[in-house]
């Protein structure tokens, strides 16, 4: 991988066990990833010598690498001892990051390394399920073609008039009537449903769940509420739809009502702040992903890619 500039934290806050760590802020500039492949060989053997031999460096090496990580984040992030290395707090907070930053440089490297980029137009026929049409394949795509506009991207609901797909995702519920359309295929993830609100809604700011308090639009693509939900949280149903925006359009536009979905088909809302998540105290439906590749498109890097990149939308 070239070096890249990565901007990590800006001064950002981060609430650990009750206690608020705060790094200060940070720019990789001109950095490869070995420095957070040190950091992660570190933590996950509990010593610098043992990191060491693992990446065939030197320990001073490994020293110096840790060291100047720690004085771009400003923040200790190992507990040094004769013979081990025990990450801090900070460290701690800080590892997630790494291996999910690790993890990226990783598939791009698979995607748009040597040999993958070609001359001339790649086609690529996807074929998803309604749900994932409106919420999950947009993003990804365009995260793909942002970057390579070589590729070509035909899309299309499964069940379309359509040769076979290079590459399928589908949604099922995964104990429920329609689990049998999952048959065969690899499952990259589950999506449980969660409550959400208005951000502006008074309820986003009180400790309430979907069966104290509120009435409910519900998403039927888990089935029927009346098949879903738990006896009490019925009378509180006032709409029900199998499309995703009619719900999201009248939680927006009622501050007292409160939606059932999927999480993969707000999480995006969520994470723009135009939705809110409320509790709830027990599972109300799990939705599953899976995906099938043709044999001559799973031999493509690009097929990889795709799917680490889903199942990131996914638990």
């Amino acid at each position: 991988m070239n070096p890249a500039k990565i901007i990590l934290f800006a001064d950002s806050p981060v609430l650990q066990a009750g206690k608020m760590i705060k790094f200060t802020s940070c720019n990789f500039t001109g950095m490869d990833d070995f420095r957070l492949r040190v950091f992660l060989a570190v933590a996950r053997t509990g010593s610098f010598t043992t990191a060491a031999g693992q990446m065939g460096i030197s320990q001073p090496a490994v020293s110096q690498n840790i060291g100047g990580l720690e004085n771009e984040l400003g923040s200790k992030l190992f507990v040094r001892s004769r013979h081990s290395a025990v990450l801090t707090e900070e460290g701690r907070v800080f590892l997630p990051y790494a291996e999910q930053i690790v993890h990226w440089y990783d598939a791009a490297g698979r995607m748009f390394g040597s040999g993958v980029r070609k001359t001339g137009t790649l086609d690529v026929t996807v074929a998803a399920s309604g749900d994932l049409l409106v919420s999950v394949i947009p993003d990804l795509l365009l995260s793909v073609s942002a970057v390579n506009p070589d590729i070509r991207f035909h899309v299309s609901e499964c069940g379309d008039a359509v040769p076979e797909p290079d590459i399928s995702v589908r949604t099922g519920v995964l104990s429920g009537y329609r689990g049998e359309e999952l048959s065969g295929m690899e499952l990259i993830g589950t999506s449980e449903a969660c409550v959400v609100v208005s951000s502006s809604s008074p309820l986003a700011f009180g400790n309430v769940t979907a069966r104290e308090r509120g009435d409910l639009a519900f998403w039927t693509g888990a089935g029927r509420a009346a098949d879903v939900l738990p006896a009490d949280m019925l009378p509180n149903v006032r709409f029900e739809s199998s499309s995703a925006a009619f719900v999201k359009n009248c939680i927006l536009s009622s501050p007292g009502l409160q939606g059932i979905l999927p999480y993969h088909l707000v999480s995006a809302d969520v994470a723009g702040g135009v939705l809110s998540l409320l509790p709830h105290r027990s599972p109300l439906y799990t939705i599953t992903a899976g995906l099938s590749v043709s044999e001559k498109f799973g031999r493509n890097p690009l097929c990889g890619f795709l799917r680490e990149k889903l199942r990131s939308y996914f638990h």
